[in-house]
């Protein structure tokens, strides 16, 4: 399965999204899926987005199989803090046990009839804790197979992607430091596909890290070149590709 592959049913989920009902409204819905009501306001969780994306999933790639909270093989701890999250392993005597990944993808081997792994995938919606983010991208960097992260965020501003504060933090800040702290875990040649949609401006930007960038991080995570900005603000140089639904 191809990065394209991943981002067309992106674009078709987020569509999706737009259009979806929610329980205390009298419009007709697109689809049988309703968001649930928090007193007057919608409540949009990673739950929504990924049988969204399941959805759409089982619609177009009826030869390929998934799998949700999918065990990992490595072991990690990933404790009560950022500061706690390792691999379990003999150099280091920590104890821990598998995690879970949202949803493998996997296909069917002709030689051996059985199901291989080919991508993990993680979903997030809202602008997620530091340890929240950490630890699925210590899974997705250090499980042998491919990885995708996949960002629902309702408002992307300067201060929910990137913000030069040293308190508050958004996704890309999150990102940059969890992939520099966790680089000497990364498994192999393979890539790490990240996709941020924005509910509000309907539009998601996307693009892949590898372990070869580990010294462009600083401007991997930049979407222009003054590191901030609204999601729409992308310069084409940045590596981020900015796709619009229309």
């Amino acid at each position: 399965m191809e990065d394209r592959d991943i981002i067309h049913l992106c674009i078709e989920v987020l569509d999706k999204i737009v259009l979806t009902g929610w329980e205390n409204d009298i419009i007709d819905p697109i689809g049988q899926l309703i968001f649930p009501a928090k007193s007057e306001d919608i409540r949009i969780s990673e739950q929504e987005l990924k049988q969204l994306f399941i959805d759409q999933f089982k619609e177009k790639h009826k030869t390929l199989f998934y799998s949700i909270e999918s065990p990992t093989r490595a072991k990690y701890n990933l404790g009560k803090n950022y500061e706690q999250i390792n691999i379990c392993n003999e150099i280091n005597n920590i104890i821990g046990q598998a995690a879970l990944i949202d949803m493998s993808i996997l296909k069917k081997s002709k030689e051996t009839k059985k199901y291989i792994r080919i991508l993990n995938i993680e979903f997030k919606h809202q602008n997620a804790p530091l340890k929240d983010i950490g630890k699925d991208v210590l899974k997705l960097i250090h499980e042998s197979e491919k990885g995708v992260f996949i960002f629902l965020l309702d408002n992307t501003n300067k201060g929910s992607l990137n913000n030069e504060s040293l308190t508050r933090k958004g996704v890309l800040d999150k990102l940059k430091k969890s992939f520099d702290d966790f680089k000497e875990y990364w498994d192999g040649d393979k890539s790490v596909l990240l996709v941020i949609m924005s509910l509000k401006e309907k539009v998601l930007i996307h693009r892949s890290v590898s372990f070869h960038q580990i010294a462009d991080f600083e401007k991997i995570f930049s979407i222009n070149t003054n590191g901030y900005g609204n999601i729409r603000s992308v310069s084409e140089n940045s590596g981020w590709k900015l796709e619009v639904i229309d």
